[in-house]
Protein backbone atom coordinates (compact mmCIF):
# COMPACT_ATOMS: atom_id res chain seq x y z
CA UNK A 1 0.00 0.00 0.00
CA UNK A 2 3.09 2.46 0.76
CA UNK A 3 4.07 1.88 -2.95
CA UNK A 4 0.67 2.57 -4.12
CA UNK A 5 0.74 6.27 -2.37
CA UNK A 6 -0.96 5.34 1.05
CA UNK A 7 0.61 8.29 3.23
CA UNK A 8 0.18 5.51 6.36
CA UNK A 9 0.00 1.91 6.40
CA UNK A 10 -1.23 0.17 9.60
CA UNK A 11 -1.08 -3.74 10.36
CA UNK A 12 -3.50 -5.75 12.31
CA UNK A 13 -3.82 -9.35 12.43
CA UNK A 14 -5.34 -11.55 15.03
CA UNK A 15 -8.87 -14.16 14.61
CA UNK A 16 -12.31 -12.50 13.64
CA UNK A 17 -12.84 -10.98 17.32
CA UNK A 18 -9.21 -9.78 17.40
CA UNK A 19 -9.75 -8.20 13.98
CA UNK A 20 -13.25 -6.88 15.11
CA UNK A 21 -11.56 -5.24 18.84
CA UNK A 22 -8.50 -4.28 16.76
CA UNK A 23 -10.15 -2.32 14.44
CA UNK A 24 -12.14 -0.27 16.77
CA UNK A 25 -9.12 0.72 19.13
CA UNK A 26 -7.57 1.50 15.31
CA UNK A 27 -11.07 4.00 14.40
CA UNK A 28 -10.41 5.66 17.71
CA UNK A 29 -6.93 6.50 16.89
CA UNK A 30 -7.36 8.82 13.57
CA UNK A 31 -9.40 11.60 12.16
CA UNK A 32 -13.34 10.78 11.60
CA UNK A 33 -13.67 11.11 8.41
CA UNK A 34 -10.23 9.84 6.99
CA UNK A 35 -10.85 7.43 3.98
CA UNK A 36 -9.76 4.23 4.68
CA UNK A 37 -7.99 1.33 2.71
CA UNK A 38 -8.18 -2.33 4.19
CA UNK A 39 -7.16 -5.70 3.15
CA UNK A 40 -9.49 -8.09 4.78
CA UNK A 41 -10.95 -11.46 4.09
CA UNK A 42 -12.77 -10.86 8.24
CA UNK A 43 -13.57 -7.57 8.75
CA UNK A 44 -16.64 -7.03 6.38
CA UNK A 45 -18.47 -9.08 8.58
CA UNK A 46 -17.78 -6.23 11.45
CA UNK A 47 -18.25 -3.30 9.21
CA UNK A 48 -20.26 -1.70 6.57
CA UNK A 49 -17.87 -1.26 4.57
CA UNK A 50 -18.57 1.59 1.42
CA UNK A 51 -16.68 -0.44 -1.61
CA UNK A 52 -16.09 -4.07 -0.76
CA UNK A 53 -14.04 -5.16 -3.73
CA UNK A 54 -13.08 -9.23 -4.08
CA UNK A 55 -9.99 -10.29 -5.59
CA UNK A 56 -10.57 -13.87 -7.35
CA UNK A 57 -7.40 -15.66 -8.74
CA UNK A 58 -7.78 -16.68 -12.09
CA UNK A 59 -8.66 -20.48 -12.76
CA UNK A 60 -9.16 -21.17 -9.22
CA UNK A 61 -12.25 -21.87 -7.22
CA UNK A 62 -13.70 -19.54 -4.62
CA UNK A 63 -12.79 -20.98 -1.29
CA UNK A 64 -15.94 -21.75 0.87
CA UNK A 65 -15.13 -19.15 2.89
CA UNK A 66 -15.41 -16.35 0.77
CA UNK A 67 -18.25 -17.40 -0.41
CA UNK A 68 -20.33 -15.13 1.43
CA UNK A 69 -17.63 -12.30 0.86
CA UNK A 70 -19.06 -12.66 -3.00
CA UNK A 71 -22.13 -12.02 -2.57
CA UNK A 72 -21.92 -8.84 -0.59
CA UNK A 73 -18.81 -8.13 -2.62
CA UNK A 74 -19.97 -4.49 -4.46
CA UNK A 75 -16.84 -5.20 -7.21
CA UNK A 76 -14.88 -8.43 -7.95
CA UNK A 77 -12.09 -8.70 -9.87
CA UNK A 78 -9.87 -11.48 -11.27
CA UNK A 79 -5.80 -11.80 -10.71
CA UNK A 80 -4.06 -13.21 -13.28
CA UNK A 81 -1.31 -12.78 -11.36
CA UNK A 82 0.41 -9.60 -12.72
CA UNK A 83 -0.63 -6.86 -10.61
CA UNK A 84 -3.00 -4.13 -11.23
CA UNK A 85 -6.75 -4.10 -11.64
CA UNK A 86 -8.35 -1.88 -14.51
CA UNK A 87 -11.25 -2.31 -12.84
CA UNK A 88 -10.07 -0.02 -9.71
CA UNK A 89 -10.37 3.23 -11.61
CA UNK A 90 -14.59 2.73 -11.13
CA UNK A 91 -13.69 2.92 -7.65
CA UNK A 92 -14.47 7.29 -6.47
CA UNK A 93 -14.20 8.53 -3.18
CA UNK A 94 -15.97 11.98 -2.63
CA UNK A 95 -17.17 14.31 0.38
CA UNK A 96 -20.24 14.51 -0.24
CA UNK A 97 -20.92 10.69 -1.26
CA UNK A 98 -18.15 8.62 0.36
CA UNK A 99 -17.00 5.59 -1.82
CA UNK A 100 -18.70 4.76 -4.90
CA UNK A 101 -18.38 2.34 -8.06
CA UNK A 102 -18.88 3.81 -11.17
CA UNK A 103 -21.34 1.69 -13.08
CA UNK A 104 -21.40 3.13 -16.18
CA UNK A 105 -17.06 1.86 -16.37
Amino acid sequence: MLRAGAARVFYLRGDDEQIRSGFDTFLSCIPHHAAIVCESGSLWRFVDPGVLVMVTMQGRPVKERARLLAERASLIVESRGAGGFSELSRIQLSNSSGWTIDEKR
